[in-house]
């Protein structure tokens, strides 16, 4: 029996860690945050940005995640 929960990823491993859960799909947390657990990339997915046309970064072809 599958049962889904929408938690957040500190909730997550909190479950995992207490016992409440048996597996969590979350992105992947800070290795700090794992102790014990272990985590098994399954998957990589692009990062997109959405924007109105009218914004400024609507005719870029590529955004940077870079901060000044």
């Amino acid at each position: 029996q599958v049962t889904l929960h929408d938690l957040t990823t500190k909730e997550m491993l909190s479950g995992l860690r207490g016992g409440k859960l048996d597996l969590a799909l979350m992105i992947g947390p800070e290795k700090s945050s794992l102790g014990s657990l272990i985590f098994e990339e399954l998957r990589r997915y692009n990062v997109c940005a959405a924007v109105h046309p009218n914004h400024a970064l609507a005719h870029l072809k590529h955004v940077s995640l870079k901060t000044s």
